[in-house]
């Protein structure tokens, strides 16, 4: 299964579509030179930050995270695509380590149409999760 990497921090762009929507409705204002040449530079770089620091995290996991099976408890398409094909969805696992209790934990990913028919309700799939916090899982690839 493909993971696609996504910018977690959503409220950050929030704050920069805010800060310009401030800066046309003061025009005039002294910051107001300063801040538009700031602006666009702080959502390349948070944009750039968002992608670059989730994939080395979620590339280290796939090779150090302990390796165990998770029976999908819920499964939802969130309505947001990859390319405007491949559906985003959100996974609530029941994570089942060999040497540790069952615990609950969520999962969201972009996946194929293909894929879809092995995110089922009560499928048991192999997770990778991060032994210092075991909220954080990703799917194993096939």
């Amino acid at each position: 299964m493909r993971y696609k990497y996504e910018i977690q921090n959503g409220w950050l762009l929030i704050l920069i579509s805010i800060a310009i929507l401030i800066s046309f409705k003061f025009p005039n204002h002294p910051w107001n030179q300063q801040l538009r040449v700031l602006i666009p530079i702080v959502a390349v770089a948070a944009v750039l930050f968002g992608y670059f620091s989730r994939k080395p995290r979620t590339k280290k996991l796939g090779k150090v995270g302990v390796s165990a099976t998770a029976e999908i408890l819920e499964a939802t398409e969130t309505g947001m695509y990859d390319n405007g094909y491949n559906p985003k969805i959100r996974l609530r696992l029941k994570v089942m380590p060999k040497h540790m209790p069952a615990y609950e934990t969520q999962f969201s990913g972009y996946f194929s149409k293909m894929e879809l028919n092995k995110l089922q309700t009560g499928n048991i799939i192999w997770v990778k999760y991060d032994s210092s916090d075991h909220k954080k899982v990703i799917i194993h690839s096939d």
